[in-house]
């Protein structure tokens, strides 16, 4: 009887497991899928998230842009320590630490946030570019 009810108590905590991961990786998708959908709305301001141009000088277009690499760098913070701290995420979610690198590479403006604010960003900061790094430092 003990055996039975090991094997139970282990085959309910590895569905547990499974659903935490599923929630964990729609969590990720849709606060990634936020950015995104800002960025259909906004086209002209994908280059300033991804393709690695300067945050721009004029103000509306500047809030706009800096508020999605805000948005982008939360997201992915948020999958990084998800990936950690969940049993099994790690597996699910272990390109996004590439993609962070890569999304840090390639955003000015969101780099610049993670450097300017590493305490908010444990996971991020890590993977930030040695240039970004030192900017911030020297600022």
């Amino acid at each position: 009887m003990l055996a039975l009810q090991s094997r139970e108590v282990a085959h309910a905590t590895r569905l547990a497991t499974k659903t935490a991961v599923a929630t964990a990786m729609s969590d990720a998708a849709s606060n990634v899928r936020g950015v995104f959908d800002a960025l259909l709305t906004y086209p002209e301001l994908r280059q300033y998230v991804t393709d690695g141009v300067p945050l721009p000088v004029e103000s509306l277009e500047r809030a706009r842009a800096q508020t999605l690499c805000e948005m982008l760098c939360d997201a992915i913070e948020a999958s990084l320590e998800v990936a950690a701290q969940d049993p099994g995420a790690d597996d699910a979610l272990s390109g996004w630490p590439d993609w962070a690198t890569w999304v840090l590479a390639n955003s000015p403006g969101s780099a610049a946030h993670v450097a300017r604010r590493p305490t908010w960003y444990p996971r991020l900061g890590p993977l930030l570019p040695a240039a970004s790094t030192a900017a911030a430092t020297a600022s």
